[in-house]
């Protein structure tokens, strides 16, 4: 039987049973906006950016990049998407994303850097939610859905839910409206103080 623990983000490095964080691996908030507008064009035609339901849209967000905005008045409680992207465990998300590990990384783990390299995609690791013992990278667009545009902010009208055995067995994160959200608005969450850089506050 299995039990659904709901658990809205709490973002640390490490959260009991079940974590839901981003991992960072050194990069700034002025860096992470470069990148995103240097890439717009090709997020552009990705499957992540044209996964984006009708009811929302995928555009400029000031200061941010690309954002997801509804069209449509969102009720209290509703369901917005899932979060989702590539499975990684523990194990090699480590080695994929941390430097002091790379001379541990696998032919598995060097063909995943070259294929991501080849396609143009990134490797930040902005994108990493922890669930249980998985972690869901969403930072590929080849392979990703349209959520991984959701932004980040501290009067955020969504919370975080994570399952850490789904319908499929596998991990699940959705996104849930915490208020009535109105046509137009951004549709934001909290990345939580785990996810920030000491860098990237302005003092």
């Amino acid at each position: 039987m299995i039990v659904m623990l709901f658990h809205t983000i709490l973002i640390s490095l490490f959260l009991l049973n079940t974590s839901a964080f981003f991992m960072r691996q050194g990069m700034t908030t002025a860096h992470r906006r470069q990148t995103a507008l240097n890439s717009v064009k090709t997020l552009r035609q990705s499957k992540a950016f044209l996964s984006c339901p009708k009811e929302y849209v995928i555009k400029e967000s000031p200061g941010k990049g690309l954002g997801v905005f509804t069209l449509t008045c969102i009720p209290l409680n509703t369901v917005v998407g899932d979060y989702t992207g590539e499975l990684l465990t523990l194990q090699q998300k480590d080695r994929l994303y941390l430097p002091s590990l790379k001379p541990k990384r696998t032919q598995e783990d060097l063909k995943w850097i070259e294929s991501r390299l080849e396609r143009g995609q990134t490797i930040t690791g902005d994108y990493i939610f922890g669930v249980g013992d998985f972690y869901v990278d969403a930072e590929d667009t080849d392979v990703s859905n349209w959520c991984r545009f959701l932004n980040h902010d501290g009067d955020a009208n969504l919370r975080v839910k994570s399952l850490e055995f789904g319908m499929d067995d596998k991990p699940r994160i959705w996104f849930v409206a915490n208020r009535d959200i109105q046509a137009g608005e951004e549709l934001c969450f909290d990345y939580g103080e785990g996810y920030w850089m000491d860098d990237d506050i302005v003092k």
